[in-house]
């Protein structure tokens, strides 16, 4: 239960900041500071601390994915 918790906050926070480069664009009118995924991590490594900052990511990240196979392996779905 806590490794879902901790993946799916790390996703959340790895999509603000995807969330946050594409708002700068918009209002600066400037598609070249639309990021992706990269352009987040990019940025978490240009960081003090950017190296702890990318394995926090990257550990949330692979919580996350455990947690979605855990999911997938043992889902119930009703009335099949």
């Amino acid at each position: 239960m806590r490794i879902s918790k901790l993946g799916i906050l790390a996703r959340g926070v790895v999509f603000v900041m995807l969330g946050t480069f594409l708002v700068q664009a918009a209002l600066t009118a400037n598609p070249r500071r639309a990021r992706g995924l990269d352009g987040a991590l990019e940025t978490l490594a240009a960081q003090p601390h950017g190296d702890l900052l990318l394995a926090l990511a990257a550990a949330g990240l692979v919580a996350y994915a455990v947690y979605m196979a855990l999911e997938a392996r043992y889902r119930r779905f009703l009335g099949a």
